[in-house]
């Protein structure tokens, strides 16, 4: 009995440490089926951009000399209408016979608790002196972009949402300065053509969701189109006016905020 006891538990002890042995190994090749390793997952926000993409050029015509002191812009032959595609408006065989302004304002959608004034936007004007083929220069030319007399402009502004890739443009309201039923403001002040910046902005974007919500709050394209005729004016005095032409380098300067 007693050696059979022994042996019996001579084989529990043999046994016992197979047993022991036989997890070890066990979990040393589970370990080495199942692998696993870490990444990581990243989201970054960022305050989207304002931006200018186009600015016109202005052709005020051939004229003999002292017949006038005003001269209005001609038209330009493609004019933006309600309905066109960014992407038509924005084409390069397009844009060649056009004569507009396009920012583009990515700052996203307007939180509740953001200040209205940083979704606006304004656009000053600068211009050299006119100046020749023999760099003699236009002297006291002014360039302006004055109201019809029904105080409406010749000028026309268009808007498309942001969210909508290559959408359609809708008709949005220009007016003058300080008017409450306009999203573009246009001042009227004459800028003089000799390098001085403008006092004022030219064109703004106004805080006046009661005309355009969806324009003031989300941002998108904006499209200013100065191609219909008369949309811009150039004065020059009669003792200014001698034979040549004169071209003058504008210099448009997008800034956020009014």
């Amino acid at each position: 009995m007693t050696g059979s006891l022994l042996v019996a538990m001579g084989m529990f002890a043999l046994l016992g440490e197979s047993n022991l042995v036989y997890a070890d190994t066990a979990a040393t090749t589970a370990s080495d089926d199942v692998q696993s390793m870490t990444s990581k997952a990243t989201v970054t926000f960022e305050q989207g951009t304002l931006s200018l993409e186009a600015v016109p050029s202005f052709d005020f015509g051939n004229h003999i000399t002292r017949s006038d002191v005003n001269f209005p812009s001609l038209p330009a032959t493609n004019l933006i209408k309600d309905g066109d595609a960014v992407s038509t408006i924005t084409n390069t065989d397009y844009m060649k016979n056009s004569s507009y302004l396009h920012i583009v304002d990515q700052r996203g959608l307007w939180s509740s608790d953001a200040n209205a004034s940083d979704f606006t936007w304004s656009l000053s004007l600068s211009g050299t002196t006119p100046l020749d083929a023999n760099k003699a220069p236009l002297k006291e030319a002014t360039l302006s972009f004055p109201a019809n007399k029904d105080t409406t402009f010749p000028i026309t502004g268009f808007w498309s949402h942001p969210t909508v890739t290559g959408g359609n443009v809708k008709t949005i309201p220009v007016g003058a300065v300080g008017s409450t039923n306009t999203l573009i403001q246009v001042s009227t002040v004459p800028i003089s053509l000799d390098g001085t910046p403008a006092s004022k902005p030219i064109f703004s974007l106004a805080n006046n969701s009661k005309v355009n919500d969806e324009a003031i709050q989300n941002g998108g394209d904006f499209f200013i189109d100065v191609g219909p005729q008369g949309s811009g004016m150039m004065k020059v005095p009669t003792a200014s006016q001698t034979e040549g032409v004169y071209k003058s380098t504008l210099t448009w300067t997008l800034s956020a905020g009014l």
